[in-house]
């Protein structure tokens, strides 16, 4: 055998026989530059044999197998060949695109291939875990759990236990607005015993299923599922789907379910201001609004849902949450959807007023008012006291005073004959004059 000629026109030749004509076994282009005659040939009698052909400044390693593509067995070597073999995985050989009758020839990636079917596998694997899935069983009871990883086996500390599968009783509300986002909650029996719970929403019209993921609260028999945006499709409102929900394998009942159109909300012109001491009650006014799909906490305040709401004909009443009222802050009203919010006004706390330090201050200066009154009145009536003591007249027996006996005669006239006597009798007069003339007698 010789070895193979290399020429300009980018050919590769093997020579199998003297006495009869060669012929190219296969034929492809290396590169833009002309090949060199010199090669180099290593392992020729093995099966990794393979030649080292220059390209201007490029080399190129070609298998002396033949740079054909049938002996490359599985998926993962016929993707691996040097990109000038042009090889492809076609159904279930190795072969150029032109050798591939069934036109699923590709050179990107390998379908995974089942050998064996496991009882259960593993659904992750990592350097600290490993999860699984579990077989069915048909009573709940705990279980031991036992590891195998090739041939160890581990058992683990504590039990499995199987429960009874879960199961929806009813959802709501049982309607969504156009562009999704309504929260719909779903109660039951065992939801909480569910790792990933899932809502799917059937469409009978588009022919499609919409799969969500849903999270857990904190009752064992509650679970909420966030629906999807249906807007893009263009259907007429209302119009009917089917929900169902799938628990780890485990698929519920199926629930009717209506998408329609959405509300158009006026947004406020100017801040909403509310104090703590009303009822906190939020009218907002719009139109197209449903009754039931406005209950999937699609009406947000400070991020947390409107409560106790009450359709009107033009308007929705809502409740702003108790725990907000302590917030300093301006609330957004918002109206929540799948994959936007839409403010439509806010909202201020007003916080009460605090009077305590005004009334005490006030009923402070109103007791030192009155005690001040007290006694500048109580010292003028001490003062008109001492002044009146001044001005007593004191009698002497031992003393004469004239006029006297008229004083008691004036003392003496009734009220009427002194209101109609013409000569008026002022006893002090009498008695000033009198003053002035005592004389004092030794008895």
């Amino acid at each position: 055998m010789r070895q193979p000629e290399l020429h300009r026109e980018f050919k590769v030749r093997i020579v199998v026989s003297r006495s009869e004509l060669t012929a190219p076994h296969v034929s492809f282009q290396l590169d833009s530059h002309p090949v060199s005659p010199q090669v180099v040939v290593e392992n020729s009698l093995a099966d990794d044999g393979y030649t080292l052909v220059v390209t201007g400044k490029k080399i190129t390693k070609i298998p002396l197998r033949g740079p054909g593509c049938h002996h490359l067995r599985s998926c993962s070597q016929c993707l691996l060949a040097p990109p000038f073999m042009q090889c492809g995985w076609c159904g279930h050989q190795c072969l150029r695109s032109a050798e591939c009758p069934g036109g699923s020839w590709t050179q990107e990636t390998c379908l995974p291939s089942v050998y064996e079917q496991a009882f259960f596998c593993p659904s992750s694997v990592s350097v600290s875990t490993a999860e699984c899935y579990t077989p069915a069983q048909q009573i709940p009871q705990e279980y031991h759990v036992r590891v195998g990883i090739d041939e160890a086996i581990r058992n683990a500390s504590s039990h499995f236990t199987y429960r009874e599968d879960p199961v929806v009783l009813k959802i709501h509300p049982a309607k969504s607005f156009l562009s999704g986002g309504s929260t719909i909650t779903a109660q039951g029996i065992n939801l909480n015993s569910v790792c990933f719970p899932q809502m799917v929403i059937t469409v009978p019209k588009l022919g499609m299923n919409f799969s969500v993921a849903c999270s857990h609260r904190s009752s064992s028999e509650i679970i909420c599922c966030t629906t999807p945006s249906l807007k893009a499709f263009n259907l007429q409102t209302p119009f009917a789907t089917k929900v169902f929900f799938i628990f780890d394998g485990v698929s519920s009942l199926y629930f009717d379910f209506h998408y329609v159109n959405n509300p158009v909300f006026k947004h406020f012109e100017k801040p909403v201001f509310i104090s703590r001491g009303n009822q906190n009650v939020l009218e907002i006014k719009g139109n197209y609004i449903d009754s039931e799909a406005v209950k999937g906490e699609v009406l947000k305040v400070g991020n947390k849902s409107c409560e106790n709401l009450l359709l009107q004909s033009e308007s929705i009443l809502c409740t702003v949450p108790s725990d907000l009222l302590k917030s300093n802050s301006e609330l957004k009203i918002e109206w929540r959807q799948e994959v936007l919010s839409t403010v439509i006004g806010k909202v201020l706390i007003r916080q009460d007023q605090n009077f305590t330090g005004l009334i005490a201050g006030v009923v402070s200066t109103s007791v030192l008012i009155l005690i001040f009154l007290v006694f500048f009145l109580w010292r003028r009536k001490k003062k008109q006291i001492k002044d009146l003591g001044s001005d007593l007249v004191r009698y002497d027996g031992r003393v004469h005073t004239p006029h006297l006996d008229r004083l008691v005669s004036a003392r003496s006239v009734s009220p009427t004959t002194e209101m109609v006597s013409s000569e008026s009798v002022d006893y002090r007069s009498t008695f000033l004059e009198g003053l002035s003339c005592v004389h004092r007698f030794a008895i």
